[in-house]
């Protein structure tokens, strides 16, 4: 099965970053995102969907990383969680 994402927003509300911060954190989110998805897919229901408007998640502490690679991280799981809820 292919899966394709677009996310069109991400907020990251809170966060002060360079923009070379940001670059790490969205590059380790996307490749973390991928990793999760060939490994463990979607939700069952999800894959019934041809669309999701909104994929809500827990909330995530950026004060308990200053570390982006591993923020970028945390967000992939927390996404991952809204896809297969």
């Amino acid at each position: 099965m292919n899966i394709d994402i677009h996310i069109e927003r991400l907020l990251l509300d809170g966060i002060d970053a360079t923009p070379r911060q940001l670059s790490v954190l969205k590059s380790s989110f996307e490749s973390h995102l991928a990793h999760l998805l060939a490994k463990e897919g979607i939700g069952t229901q999800l894959q019934q969907i041809r669309e999701i408007k909104t994929i809500y998640t827990d909330p995530i502490s950026s004060a308990q990383h200053s570390d982006f690679f591993l923020l970028g991280e945390r967000i992939a799981r927390s996404v991952h969680g809204g896809l297969r809820r």
